[in-house]
């Protein structure tokens, strides 16, 4: 999807795109992410559906 990372930093990881920086979660070994989370981290990525389901 043309991000970089992760990095370290603050409490949560993050990845770049030019001037977007998106934090993802830690893992915590507790099991899957909610798909509310990974909604919207899609969302701020500005990664549609169709371009996830690709990938």
């Amino acid at each position: 999807m043309g991000y970089a990372g992760p990095f370290s930093g603050g409490k949560h990881q993050f990845m770049t795109k030019g001037q977007k920086k998106i934090r993802i979660p830690n893992p915590h070994g507790s099991g899957d992410i909610h798909i509310s989370l990974i909604k919207e981290i899609l969302r701020q990525a500005g990664i549609s559906n169709e371009e996830w389901e690709k990938a």
